[in-house]
């Protein structure tokens, strides 16, 4: 055996911390509470939104150096927050969606579907398709990017490299075109 110093485990630990680990153990407490308040009546898990605010630093680069940030916290909460609004901002919309693109229709699972519905809910996707079909390229896939593969609007905007406005009212746009072609005006002369 070898007469080595003896270190004490907490002293090694913080000498091998991140600034983000101090960062993780200064803040979250704060940064859980701060996001609480916020989503009171969202049905989301403050903590979530706190571990993804992390999981967000942890991929920046200037986090993990040794500079840091000035006002870490501030920037925590602020990243929290952003997340919080992300989510919520895609739950209205899928709410939306939800409500004005009604495809199933009544049913609550799939084994409800009968063979009439099946029928509909096909002839819905083909009106669908031919609305979808008739936007240009790139709105159509910022369109699909956002409602089919959840991506954020800020990440639609950060792939196609324009401004989130702009992501927004394309899609906000193509939502109408797409509930307009399912649900036509009626030929109702009987307008108030």
């Amino acid at each position: 055996m070898t007469d080595a110093p003896c270190v004490g485990l907490s002293s090694v630990r913080q000498r091998d911390r991140s600034p983000l680990d101090d960062m993780y153990r200064n803040h979250k407490r704060d940064a859980v509470l701060f996001i609480r308040r916020r989503c009171a009546r969202t049905g989301i898990d403050p903590e979530d939104i706190v571990q993804s605010a992390f999981e967000r630093l942890a991929a920046r680069q200037h986090v993990q150096s040794s500079a840091g940030i000035r006002k870490e916290r501030n920037f925590l909460l602020m990243t929290a927050l952003n997340i919080l609004r992300d989510q919520v901002r895609q739950s209205r919309t899928q709410a939306y969606m939800a409500h004005h693109l009604d495809l199933v229709g009544p049913f609550e699972t799939i084994e409800e579907l009968t063979p009439e519905a099946v029928v509909a809910g096909r002839r819905s996707l083909e009106i669908l398709d031919k609305a979808l079909s008739g936007l240009p390229a790139a709105r159509r896939q910022m369109f699909l990017d956002s409602q089919l593969e959840e991506k954020t609007i800020r990440d639609v905007a950060a792939k196609f490299n324009v401004p989130r406005t702009t992501v927004h009212d394309i899609v906000t746009a193509a939502l109408r075109s797409c509930s307009r072609a399912l649900n036509p005006p009626s030929d109702d002369f009987s307008r108030s």
